[in-house]
């Protein structure tokens, strides 16, 4: 099942409202199941996002493209996208926030 979510993006100048796309199983049937699969993914995709090989040898042409540039200049940042600290997340500790967040009414 293909679903939405409205996401708002802060740390820009302006807040705004992005609908995201998510694909979640069929079997969801609590709204606990539907966080736990969208953390989980999310987690998986920062776990696995570009790491960078400070240790290997250095790529020589490193660069971005002027569309990639465009695409990142709203937020006031632009970069390659590596984790220099090669940070991991814990699903369940994830969960927990987010758990706590709904909890608290931080989102619905």
């Amino acid at each position: 099942m293909q679903i939405y979510i409205q996401v708002k993006q802060l740390g820009k100048r302006k807040d705004s409202i992005e609908a995201q796309k998510f694909i979640i199983k069929d079997s969801l049937f609590t709204v606990h199941d539907l966080l736990y699969d969208i953390v989980t993914k999310q987690v998986d995709k920062f776990n696995h996002r570009a790491i960078s090989n400070i240790d290997d040898e250095p790529t020589l042409l490193n660069y971005l493209s002027l569309t990639q540039i465009e695409n990142q200049s709203p937020s006031g940042k632009i970069s390659f996208n590596l984790d220099y600290r090669q940070q991991k997340q814990d699903i369940q500790s994830a969960f927990d926030n987010v758990i706590m967040a709904f909890n608290d009414g931080l989102f619905r």
